[in-house]
């Protein structure tokens, strides 16, 4: 063991103060709260280029499906709780095209992979498309 490091760590002493049983070692630690955090995204195809959409990503479109079978495609709006998407006014149902929905944390999301014909129920407010979530989750319908 090289002079000046410390054979245990030991929280008695703070960050950046020097170890009392070696000379000069400094100790740098933290606590670490981990947050419960979860963070939602959507993935779509679009010709031949993969598309995550997540919260606050602007610049973006997603597909909302058409009586017709087509899909139109509007700007990307984020997501949004179903209350709030039940008590916007003049908000209307959409279903929104997706190939997986992913869920997890923000680092390691678990993608489920969408049937062909499922859907992301979204909500149409104010020419923007916003998935809806039930339980922090997307809701495929």
């Amino acid at each position: 063991m090289a002079r000046g490091q410390c054979r245990r760590a030991s929280q008695r002493h703070g960050r950046n103060e020097a170890c009392p049983r070696a000379t000069g070692a400094l100790h740098y630690y933290c606590v670490c709260i981990q947050y419960q955090c979860m963070s939602v995204a959507l993935h779509r195809r679009l010709n031949a280029r993969n598309i995550v959409l997540e919260e606050g990503r602007v610049g973006q479109t997603v597909g909302v499906r058409r009586r017709a079978g087509d899909y139109a495609f509007l700007d990307w709006g984020g997501f949004v709780d179903r209350p709030v998407a039940k008590a916007l006014p003049g908000a209307r149902s959409a279903k929104l095209g997706a190939v997986r929905v992913g869920v997890g944390q923000e680092w390691a999301l678990e993608w489920e992979t969408l049937e062909p014909g499922q859907h992301v129920l979204g909500c149409v407010f104010e020419n923007r498309a916003y998935a809806v979530l039930d339980n922090g989750r997307p809701v495929v319908v």
